[in-house]
């Protein structure tokens, strides 16, 4: 008997899944060799209290890469 597992999901970001994502997207543009900068910031609406990953990268580009360049 196969039992199916179901996917893990959550409603809401948790601080540490933040932190973790502003980790990865820092280290891939380092690897690129650009410098950007990323924080977590909280987010409240109503109850539920989430946070979300900040950058001073424009359109998912760092502000200091030319168009086509990356």
């Amino acid at each position: 008997m196969l039992i199916e597992k179901k996917k893990q999901s959550t409603k809401h970001i948790t601080k540490k899944m933040a932190e973790q994502t502003a980790l990865n997207i820092q280290a891939y543009w380092a690897e690129k060799g650009y410098s950007i900068h990323v924080w977590v910031e909280r987010v409240t609406f109503g109850n539920s209290r989430d946070y979300a990953v900040r950058s001073d990268m424009e359109n998912g580009s760092p502000l200091n890469c030319l168009k086509g360049e990356y």
